[in-house]
């Protein structure tokens, strides 16, 4: 029976090596999880003809805005007020006729969405018949709420999506083009995006909500005090990282790759640009002058300290392995350093050093797990991150060509040992294959 999982199929060679199980029981546990029929499913589902059907659309209602734009002048007022309310009848009528139709859902989706772009372009066209002139990042808060209201009345995750890119696009329009103090946008995405992601349990939706949240937040706190930003994106990765062990035995398991794979995003970044001393001792030290400044700062933090608590103290979340462990002690680790660092304790040194060496940890952590599961992205990223890692250091630490080359060679010594071990990993598993055929 195929098996496509390559976790699986690596931790039993491994066990079979170490004499925990018999060849037989391997081969037995090995036949006790096959491919998902779910999994099956969606590779089988028409995404040609879903994407061909959208495009199709969406030209298709582009070509009617072109035609009536070309003749747009010559029409009058309530002519072109017609336009605008049919065509948003006539696209939503559409979606929900395909609704009532078997396996026309995300065709219907599909028409739906063309109907909420229809709107937001209604909105403009509306203010130039009447001449409206006034803050225009008001449109987009209505196309936003128009798009949220139809993601929750559907529901929709592809309005969700629209409704999401439009919150932190009037968010950003009135932080930078007006200089205000925006709060609404952060506060959307969590009260309303997230909870339908949730509850739909749509991986897109949540994914896209967990990018957007953390750069809808700098938007905000950056028009309070810039070092806010990277203190922020501390606090929010490492909280997201928490979260994803938390998720992993929540109703929404599969929420925890999206999580994880966000954070790591946003972390690893963050660890290697702490590992200049430019970085870590001026661009980490809050100066707070008013309670929003204390307040934006502490709630990314609250979630960390909170999340990684009940990590510790569940025993469902807890790490099992020593490298979970490992890992969870260095984003934990830094995340002590970097308070010390906001609140102005002189560790500037101590932290630079750190980083460094939890850089190493993640490069040395991801080149392990990616050798024993035989996963390519995994193996490479470690690579990545080492080989970055000791460019960095390069004119740092190592002034005498000699020790240059030294290290190079070192380099280059890692790197044929990592691909030869993901190479006999690889055998091992297509050994395991073929004996389980």
């Amino acid at each position: 029976m195929e098996n496509n999982n390559a976790w699986l199929q690596a931790e039993l060679a491994q066990w079979v090596r170490e004499g925990l199980i018999s060849d037989e029981q391997a081969r037995r546990l090995y036949a006790r999880y096959p491919i998902m029929q779910d999994s099956a499913r969606r590779r089988s589902q028409p995404w040609g003809k879903l994407i061909f059907s959208a495009l199709g659309v969406l030209v298709f209602g582009l070509g009617i805005i072109l035609l009536f734009a070309y003749n747009w002048d010559a029409m009058h007022r309530y002519a072109k007020l017609a336009v605008i309310g049919l065509s948003l009848v006539i696209a939503h009528s559409a979606g929900f006729y395909l609704q009532t139709r078997k396996k026309q859902a995300r065709l219907a989706d599909c028409f739906h969405l063309l109907g909420t772009m229809l709107f937001g372009a209604g909105i403009w066209l509306v203010s130039q018949i009447y001449h409206i002139s006034g803050h225009y990042p008001d449109a987009f808060m209505l196309w936003a709420g128009g798009a949220v209201i139809m993601a929750w009345v559907l529901p929709s995750a592809a309005q969700g999506m629209l409704a999401a890119v439009l919150i932190v696009l009037w968010s950003g329009l009135e932080i930078f083009e007006f200089q205000t103090f925006h709060q609404l946008g952060t506060w959307g995405l969590v009260l309303t995006i997230l909870p339908l992601a949730w509850l739909q349990r749509s991986l897109p939706l949540f994914g896209l909500s967990l990018l957007l949240l953390p750069l809808s937040y700098c938007f905000t706190v950056s028009a309070l005090n810039d070092v806010l930003v990277l203190l922020s994106l501390w606090w929010i990765a490492g909280a997201y990282l928490a979260l994803s062990r938390l998720s992993s035995a929540s109703p929404f398991p599969e929420s925890s790759k999206p999580l994880r794979k966000i954070a790591l995003l946003i972390l690893l970044p963050l660890l290697f640009l702490s590992s200049f001393m430019d970085i870590a001792d001026t661009s980490l030290v809050a100066v707070f002058s008013n309670a929003y400044q204390t307040a934006y700062y502490t709630l990314p933090l609250l979630a960390f300290i909170a999340s990684w608590s009940v990590v510790i103290l569940r025993e469902q979340s807890r790490p099992q392995h020593l490298r979970d462990w490992f890992e969870s002690a260095m984003v934990i680790l830094s995340g002590i350093l970097v308070l010390g660092l906001s609140l102005g304790l002189n560790i500037a040194v101590l932290a630079c050093v750190m980083a460094n060496f939890f850089v190493l940890g993640f490069a040395l952590l991801f080149i392990w797990r990616g050798t024993e599961s035989v996963h390519w992205r995994l193996t490479t990223l470690g690579c990545l991150l080492l080989a970055a890692l000791v460019f960095a250091r390069f004119n740092d630490l190592f002034e005498s060509l000699l020790a240059r080359a030294v290290v190079f060679l070192l380099l280059g010594a890692v790197m044929f040992v990592v691909g030869l071990r993901y190479s006999r990993q690889s055998e091992r598993q297509k050994i395991m294959r073929s004996r389980h055929a």
